[in-house]
């Protein structure tokens, strides 16, 4: 389970976002199908390892924070300002 969550986002959304407010040029994100996951497999561990996992990304994965921030009255940082703030302390760390 994945809590809490602002809004329902995509990967690519989320990627998207992440360059935008480093200041990178618009992400190019593309998937890669088993066939080709288990070609890269053979040159890639975390390819090969990611097989898996592609039901997750086979079908919407939807995960909603509303029984979380009514029980626990705790409300999630936006996906933008939670990525903004990440990459800032990223950019001070990094000097």
């Amino acid at each position: 389970m994945h809590v809490p969550t602002a809004e329902a986002t995509t990967m690519r959304l989320f990627a998207e976002t992440a360059y935008r407010a480093a200041g990178f040029k618009p992400a190019k994100v593309r998937s890669m199908g088993r066939g080709m996951l288990r070609m890269a497999g053979l040159f890639m561990p975390g390819a090969k390892e990611s097989i898996e996992m592609l039901y997750q990304f086979e079908r919407d994965f939807i995960v909603d924070s509303r029984k979380f921030s009514e029980r626990f009255g705790m409300l999630a940082t936006p996906i933008e300002e939670g990525v903004a703030s990440a990459v800032e302390w990223f950019r001070r760390q990094s000097g």
